[in-house]
């Protein structure tokens, strides 16, 4: 009920909006696979998504609702059942099941719902959002808020978390942001806070960050710029591990065509 209930309220929105508008992907992922015991099978990954966005004034707003259909051998699979029963990792429960049989599995979620003010200097976005912070091309130590893996077969497919975000642009290119999204232990979603502050010099962009996440203090760094005809970059993040020993991330890369 959440679910439409929030939908319902954002196009109720656009309603008075000076601009809306509607749009939708259908995607289909064919996946061959091994399940937990071993038997190989094709699985088919469905998914309708339909974005509707709208801006009034200084306002602005967008919802992402989807539908997913997974049907075939991953369904079958013994360990579906506790995979597909795991909360998903997010302060508000937004999915639910419509349909679970022994070959198909079908869900809706609000993947994406946010509402944003925006000013000459000022951005506060607040909801369910992506946090993109980092510039490494394949994994972001700093992205704390959207991580994902590497070998993730949607890179681009990033959970969002329900934050409130604060953006002051002091500059042509500097800025400060400030994040703060609850947790939740029963999706086992830790509290998180963290500040960054970036800037441009030269050639270079650079970015530190500080904050909490969970029982954890963490400090990153974000460099990227020019040197000669190559683009360089560096990102590392240094965790004091929440009450276990201390450990870091670094990724680095060069790029030159």
């Amino acid at each position: 009920m959440r679910i439409w209930l929030i939908a319902l309220l954002l196009v109720a929105a656009t309603a008075v909006a000076e601009a809306a508008e509607l749009s939708g992907q259908l995607s289909s992922l064919v996946l061959r696979s091994d399940d937990s015991a071993g038997r190989t099978g094709i699985s088919d990954l469905g998914r309708l998504s339909l974005k509707l966005e709208g801006a009034a004034g200084a306002f602005s707003w967008q919802i992402r609702y989807e539908h997913e259909i997974l049907w075939g051998a991953l369904v079958r699979d013994p360990a579906f059942a506790a995979l597909a029963a795991r909360p998903d990792p997010t302060w508000l429960d937004l999915s639910a099941t419509i349909g679970h049989s022994a070959s198909l599995f079908w869900r809706h979620a609000l993947y994406r719902g946010w509402l944003q003010y925006e000013s000459e200097s000022l951005r506060l976005t607040a909801g369910r959002q992506r946090i993109a912070w980092g510039s490494g091309r394949i994994w972001n130590p700093t992205d704390r808020f959207n991580p994902v893996q590497p070998t993730a077969l949607e890179p681009d497919r990033k959970t969002g978390v329900d934050a409130l975000d604060m953006q002051w642009r002091y500059g042509y290119a500097g800025s400060l942001e400030l994040v703060a999204a609850p947790g939740a232990a029963a999706s086992g979603v830790q509290r998180k806070l963290a500040g960054r502050w970036q800037d441009t010099f030269g050639q270079f962009d650079i970015a530190l960050m500080l904050g909490g996440i969970g029982q954890e203090r963490v400090f990153g760094l974000d460099w990227t710029g020019n040197l000669g005809d190559a683009g360089v970059r560096l990102e590392w993040l240094q965790s004091d591990g929440g009450g276990f020993p201390g450990w870091g991330q670094l990724a680095a890369g060069v790029d030159y065509t």
